[in-house]
């Protein structure tokens, strides 16, 4: 049976903030804030963090806005070197990971979207070096040449758009230098065979042109996780492999031209869902653990053709931004912006291997070495595994007139634009194989087993049945904001700010839909 499904959608929203802010002196205001804690740690220094929360560069002090600053030197303080691990530094950030990068979640305050189809967006934004990044699968990644980390909590949708309706992570990368030869290089290892090498260089290559370049190299090595199945996969050496390249261009006055260049590649076994309560005995004995087990670390993925858990991305992208100064201390800023991201995952979804489900009888029975077994299950043992494959890309463009910052009227106005196009192709397979009830319990879970299965499951199978069910997504988005920001210094510690947005989407989706039955002599 094939269906396909097809739509087109115009969305028109204008969104208007209007925010009063009273600030009580730079003591109270940065002990309000994530930044400022740390900040106060050491009575005889405050540092103050220049931050662009507000598309414009402002101390901390100064931004109206919940928010949570780190520079470099707090991130290697705190051992941060991910942004998985922000959590130590602000509790109101969350980054979870899922089975599939893809389905990857990061949520400000508790609100965020959990994304398993390419036609649900975010609703946490993620921008690096000015550019929003449109899949939450990339969010994960390794912080390497850090200048600042910016946690806007709270909806931000009037300066940083659709996607910023939980809060914004902004993420700057340091520029090159003019000043001289700068870099450096670090690497750790550890007994459980963890590689991660990181290295910077940056200097001159004239009096107003520079370099810096970036680059890492981590393997996991041998991972926490074990997979008791020994003809099944190994769930370590997960490897990845970066490189980040940026040219600043300073031809004269104060015009600034930035180019950047990064590429990113990971390879390796996917997550997987560690069970904490075992029912079977016979899963008992396998696993090695009790009835309940919460400190569990083992897990029982399939052998065989198809007893893979893995995946590999590949991530790549340039912008370059200019920076025009112009009638007095007004600033005139671009950044076109272009991305991809592909994605090959093969997933054991159930993550335990063959499932045993006997069936016929009219009562719950007690079988031996499996324990209770409801009626009416069916006689077959069966596992389950989902292959996808994504592939993305996005092209942005922004334009931003700023007025001076430290006039008592200020403002701020852009327009942004941004096309996104995905092709995501999903492909889930459930293989049902007749059970010998003459063996109890099977010896091995795995494939192939004789003294368990008739037959086996082989692919494909000479006896049993594959359910396969298949869906393609194409999905095109074209997006167009005009945005702007007013604030004015009304009284010594008072000012009003006021925004407003108005986007134009265009949405375009196809799916196509194929599921299937396959069988022969069970």
């Amino acid at each position: 049976m094939q269906s396909q499904v097809g739509g087109r959608g115009y969305i028109y929203l204008a969104s208007v903030a209007l925010v009063f802010s009273l600030v009580f002196g730079t003591a109270s205001a940065q002990e309000s804030s994530d930044t400022g804690a740390l900040a106060q740690a050491d009575p005889r220094e405050l540092e103050v963090i220049i931050v662009t929360a507000q598309r414009r560069e402002q101390a901390i002090t100064d931004v109206p806005v919940s928010i949570a600053a780190f520079t470099e030197e707090m991130l290697i303080d705190a051992g941060v070197t991910s942004t998985e691990e922000l959590v130590v530094l602000t509790p109101s950030i969350t980054l979870n990971k899922h089975i599939s990068p893809l389905q990857n979640t990061i949520r400000i305050r508790g609100v965020g979207t959990g994304v398993s189809v390419p036609t649900i967006e975010s609703s946490v934004s993620m921008v690096v070096d000015g550019v929003v990044i449109d899949n939450q699968g990339v969010f994960f990644t390794d912080l390497i040449d850090i200048e600042r980390i910016e946690v806007l909590r709270g909806p931000q949708s009037t300066l940083f758009g659709k996607n910023a309706a939980a809060g914004v992570l902004n993420i700057v990368t340091k520029a090159p230098s003019l000043e001289g030869i700068e870099g450096g290089i670090d690497a750790s290892y550890n007994e459980y065979n963890d590689l991660k090498v990181r290295a910077t260089l940056s200097g001159p290559i004239a009096d107003n042109l520079a370099y810096r370049l970036t680059g890492i190299y981590v393997d996991e090595g041998d991972g926490v996780l074990k997979n008791v199945n020994p003809t099944g996969p190994k769930l370590d050496d997960l490897n990845t492999q970066g490189l980040r390249g940026k040219l600043l261009w300073m031809p004269e006055g104060d015009l600034e031209i930035m180019a950047t260049l990064d590429y990113r590649n990971s390879e390796g076994p996917n997550n997987v869902r560690t069970p904490t309560q075992f029912e079977s005995l016979a899963v008992q004995d396998l696993y090695g653990v009790g009835p309940v087990s919460f400190s569990n670390r083992r897990v029982n993925i399939d052998g065989g053709p198809l007893g893979r858990n893995d995946f590999e991305s590949a991530e790549w992208g340039t912008s370059v931004e200019i920076n025009l100064p112009f009638a007095d201390g007004h600033t005139f800023t671009s950044i076109t912006a272009y991305r991809e991201w592909s994605l090959d995952a093969f997933l054991d979804i159930d993550g335990i291997g063959q499932q045993v489900t006997p069936a016929g009888f009219d009562d719950f029975v007690i079988v031996p070495g499996v324990g209770p077994v409801e009626p009416g299950r069916l006689a077959l043992t069966g596992s389950s595994q989902v292959w996808n494959y994504l592939d993305t890309n996005q092209l942005s463009q922004e334009f931003r007139i700023a007025s001076p910052t430290d006039q008592v009227f200020r403002y701020l106005a852009g327009l942004f634009y941004w096309q996104t196009d995905k092709d995501y192709d999903v492909n889930r397979v459930i293989r049902l194989c007749p059970l010998n009830t003459n063996v109890f319990p099977p010896p091995n879970f795995s494939d192939g087993d004789p003294g368990a299965l008739t037959g086996a499951c082989t692919v494909p199978p000479p006896n049993g049945v594959s359910i396969g069910g298949r869906n393609v997504y194409n999905v095109e988005t074209t997006y167009f904001a005009a945005f702007g920001q007013i604030d004015w210094d009304f009284a010594e510690q008072w000012s009003l700010s006021a925004g407003l947005r108005i986007q134009q989407e265009d949405f375009d989706y196809r799916l196509t839909g194929l599921s299937a039955l396959r069988g022969v002599d069970a």
